[in-house]
């Protein structure tokens, strides 16, 4: 369905029976974004272990965090050099990773965020995108609090949009950490000026990816 809506777009089914051209697919590519409409059946299990084992710029969100969470230990053979992008209750589940209980909740307040994200980067060694009102951006060492961005973005798809942004960033040989702090940028600013056209209330995830060019034109006019 994405592929007659959306040309450019070259696609792969995934099946049992093609898990060697995904693997081809995968060392081909200059990053991976991991996670969003995969599903978490024992396959798509199978498939999120064997790409985090290739030594690829990715992004991990959605599917592939609940997959990750779920594991008894951070996986061994985490070769990737990535970013991970959970919203509060995706961060509360990977939270268990790191000893904390079932019923664990995600600290609202800034500070509690940035504790809990820089956890999590230095036990897991991946960059941590911890998303919401001031989206976290942490490494475990350097820290980036975004202001960018309003409630234009609390909308079905658009965490999947900056997923896709910082998998941009990362193949264009771009760090992880500064691919994920431009990012969440890029991404609060195109919500911004989505909103200003649609209204905050109407815009959907796709008027944000339509607003991300106009967005990078501005920023490359003003630096």
């Amino acid at each position: 369905q994405a592929l007659s809506i959306t040309p450019e777009l070259i696609g792969l089914a995934l099946s049992k029976g093609n898990r060697g051209e995904l693997m081809r697919a995968a060392k081909s590519a200059d990053a991976l974004v991991v996670g969003p409409g995969m599903g978490t059946s024992a396959d798509a299990r199978r498939w999120l272990m064997m790409l985090i084992q290739l030594s690829k710029p990715i992004v991990l969100d959605a599917d592939a965090l609940t997959l990750l969470a779920k594991m008894p230990r951070w996986p061994e053979k985490f070769a990737a050099r990535g970013v991970l992008t959970p919203h509060p209750g995706e961060m509360a589940r990977l939270a268990m990773l790191l000893g904390e209980q079932a019923n664990f909740r995600t600290p609202a307040d800034d500070a509690g965020r940035l504790a809990l994200a820089r956890r999590g980067a230095n036990a897991f060694r991946q960059t941590i995108v911890l998303k919401g009102h001031h989206t976290v951006v942490t490494d475990g060492v350097r820290a980036y609090i975004n202001t960018s961005g309003d409630s234009t973005l609390s909308k079905a798809g658009t965490g999947d949009v900056l997923s896709g942004i910082i998998g941009c960033l990362m193949a264009q040989n771009m760090a992880a950490f500064d691919a994920a702090t431009l990012g969440v940028c890029l991404h609060g600013l195109a919500g911004e000026a989505a909103g200003r056209k649609f209204t905050r209330r109407c815009a959907l995830a796709r008027d944000v990816i339509d607003a991300i060019s106009g967005v990078v034109r501005d920023m490359e006019r003003t630096h």
